[in-house]
């Protein structure tokens, strides 16, 4: 009885064993693997066939794209994970686009002398330009010049200092203390701050909005160069005309007028005020103190007319839930293109079906493996990137997310070229949220994994840029953003799939892939 008991216990201990070593046998297998080739190529060449016809936003061919998509999520059991319908998630995002442009601009200086009143009128695309905006204006208010609109209270230098600019519409000088003299006081203790501030145009008027004024004229003290004759994008291509694109319901920011004068208009709107745009840039380099003014007797008229209509939209989103459900790593890539213009189609191969294909077979591939990730992995196609990165702005703000629910942004813009100085196809960019050195270490260490690794460019950005990572890091919220480097084929028509390196985008899924085991270790096996 005792030896069969102890045959027993041995039997049960072996089993024990054998189950274990299953488990950490199938955790191997299982282990989501980088795609191979022909698990992209074959998407890659389809949403960059003439048959999608560019792939633009609200287009026919973008609502085909949208469609591929989402079948194919569905074909890899892909979880839903866009908005509910009769009950139940879709793979659809819905949202509008506005389509505007400016129809008509004036703007007029108005003095007031001995009761009468002097007018000087400027012409629209002679004298200035405006900013484009989705919203019409009529506005007659008062003038102040604020210098160049700054306020900075650790360099203790502000424009605004004692001075007033509710309701009123402001003139602001383009540049920084300094820009133009390199020798000067100013230049050589703020220039490289200024200098190096990303957007610094838009952080004046963001101020000025939040000051309370009702326009923004720029003036500038540069000399207009010769206008060439407008060329187009190549030598086969037509000039790329589009509109300009808001989410429909959302308010821009700053919603505001913004016009900008050329040099000679500049010079006759200063003068007329009263005051000297060079002798301020001179005197302010060299004092380091701010002179602005209220203009007295002196105020702007100024009308925007805009014409505008809505666009369908829709981006395309899957879910693989992991064991924390609170806990978020988003995948992905803008599907959309320019579309057509005329006979011509901006097929949109590099930029960007080859991102778009490999966020797909990465999902296919992280789906088939059965692999429960510690956290869940979101896989989303954005569309109106190339209306200013639209579809992922919409998502961040619709759904909330942020830095405490989203671990990491994983971001494929163009992964399929090399820029022509890379002569040897070594190269791969990666963008990083500035101060996340972990995530930097991470994609060292899993490039160092690969038979034949890159040589990294890692750049660090704290929320500007041009493609989709900009609404996730503007929250905070690490991202990667991935990119094979520009070239000559950039947005023309001769963006197409026989030009594409499918080895160098397959090592570049190989990287990224490592990248989202290592951040999803902790995992079990289903």
């Amino acid at each position: 009885m005792h030896s069969i008991r102890r045959l027993f216990t041995i039997q049960l201990l072996l089993t024990v064993f054998l189950l274990a070593s299953s488990v950490s046998l199938n955790a191997q297998v299982h282990q989501p693997e980088s795609p191979e080739i022909h698990e992209f190529s074959g998407s890659f060449a389809f949403l960059s066939s003439a048959w999608m016809e560019g792939r633009e936003a609200g287009s026919k061919g973008g609502m085909m794209a949208a469609d591929f998509l989402a079948s194919s999520l569905q074909t890899y059991n892909v979880v839903p994970f866009g908005d509910n319908k009769d009950g139940q998630k879709t793979y659809f995002q819905n949202f509008e686009l506005v389509k505007y442009e400016t129809y008509f601009a004036s703007l007029s200086l108005n003095q007031i002398s001995k009761d009468e009143t002097y007018v000087l009128a400027f012409n629209h695309h002679v004298d200035f330009k405006v900013d484009p905006t989705p919203y019409g204006s009529q506005i007659e208010a008062p003038l102040v010049f604020a210098g160049y609109g700054i306020q900075n209270a650790v360099l203790g230098y502000n424009d605004y200092e004692k001075m007033e600019v509710k309701g009123k519409i402001i003139l602001l000088l383009e540049g920084f203390p300094g820009h133009h003299d390199t020798l000067s006081k100013a230049w050589k203790s703020w220039g490289s701050v200024f200098h190096d501030t990303d957007s610094l145009q838009t952080i004046r008027t963001l101020l000025a909005a939040e000051k309370g004024a009702r326009a923004v004229i720029f003036l500038t003290t540069e000399k207009s160069k010769e206008q060439s004759e407008i060329k187009s994008i190549t030598d086969t291509d037509p000039v790329y005309i589009d509109g300009n694109h808001s989410i429909h319901g959302v308010a821009i920011q700053p919603a505001l007028p913004v016009y900008h004068l050329n040099h000679e208009a500049s010079e006759l709107f200063a003068r007329n005020c009263g005051f000297d745009m060079e002798q301020f840039e001179k005197t302010t380099a060299n004092t380091l103190k701010p002179a602005s003014e209220i203009l007295k007797n002196n105020s702007a008229s100024l009308h925007i007319e805009v014409v505008s209509e809505i666009i369908p939209a829709r981006n395309v989103l899957g879910i693989i839930k992991g064991t924390d459900t609170t806990k978020s790593i988003i995948v992905g890539a803008h599907y959309d293109h320019l579309g057509k213009r005329g006979d011509y189609v901006y097929y949109g191969a590099d930029d960007n079906a080859s991102g778009t294909s490999g966020v797909l077979a990465l999902a296919k591939r992280w789906s088939e493996s059965k692999f429960v990730p510690s956290c869940n992995i979101i896989f989303a196609f954005w569309s109106a990137e190339e209306k200013g990165m639209l579809g992922s702005t919409y998502f961040v703000s619709a759904r909330d997310i942020n830095h405490s629910n989203t671990a990491l942004y994983m971001n494929f813009d163009m992964l399929s070229r090399s820029d022509p100085a890379d002569s040897l196809q070594s190269q791969i960019s990666i963008g990083l949220l500035t101060g996340t050195a972990t995530i930097e270490q991470m994609a060292i260490h899993q490039n160092l994994k690969l038979s034949k690794p890159f040589t990294l460019d890692l750049w660090h950005t704290s929320g500007h840029g041009g493609s989709d990572y900009v609404p996730f890091a503007q929250q905070k919220i690490p991202v990667m953003s991935f990119f094979s480097g520009f070239h000559d084929d950039y947005h023309s028509s001769r963006d197409v799939f026989k030009l594409a390196d499918l080895s160098k985008m397959q090592r570049i899924l190989q990287l990224a892939n490592g990248c989202m085991v290592e951040m999803t270790k902790e995992a079990s096996i289903e």
